[in-house]
């Protein structure tokens, strides 16, 4: 599970970092994409491609705020990016190609707990990555229930910060 963590953790940094423009010409046999994110690559240990579709997939579930006051949707489209760039130019995580499973808290700490259920629950689901939930976050994890690694994007409630096998 550590090393799910880890990779998770890469996979959010690799979706935050931009190669800055390159002021050196490509030559014709550097591959671009390649050269954009070689210090990624160099990072997380990762293979420059697309992931091998016919591995099974590595699923992450994400909890997330949305639908409600405060809403951040630009959280999980963050993270879809995150998945998107790890699957066509990371070459997923071990040649298996990475998949997200969204649910969305509103405005009750219900919604929080439903979506530790549905994470729990999931047999398929390695880690979750938990978005800023100022609703549902204390419920969400005592429904995970140090179960499952949790990444936090940004921790707002005693849960993010005492919970077991969660990391900020």
């Amino acid at each position: 599970m550590a090393s799910t963590t880890l990779l998770l953790s890469a996979a959010i940094l690799a979706a935050c970092t931009e190669a800055p423009p390159s002021s050196q010409p490509q030559s014709d046999d550097t591959d671009a994409a390649t050269s954009d994110y070689a210090a990624t690559l160099e990072f997380t240990g990762a293979t420059a491609g697309t992931a091998d579709d016919s591995l099974e997939p590595i699923r992450l579930g994400m909890v997330n705020l949305e639908g409600g006051v405060p809403s951040s949707p630009e959280t999980r489209e963050a993270a879809e990016a995150a998945v998107n760039l790890v699957n066509s130019e990371l070459g997923g995580i071990g040649g298996h190609p990475l998949e997200l499973d969204t649910c969305t808290v509103a405005s009750s700490e219900e919604e929080g707990l439903a979506c530790g259920q549905q994470m729990v629950n999931d047999p398929s689901i390695a880690a979750v990555v938990e978005g800023a939930l100022v609703f549902g976050a204390d419920s969400f994890h005592q429904a995970i229930d140090g179960k499952l690694p949790v990444v936090e994007v940004n921790p707002s409630s005693a849960g993010d910060l005492t919970s077991e096998n969660a990391f900020s």
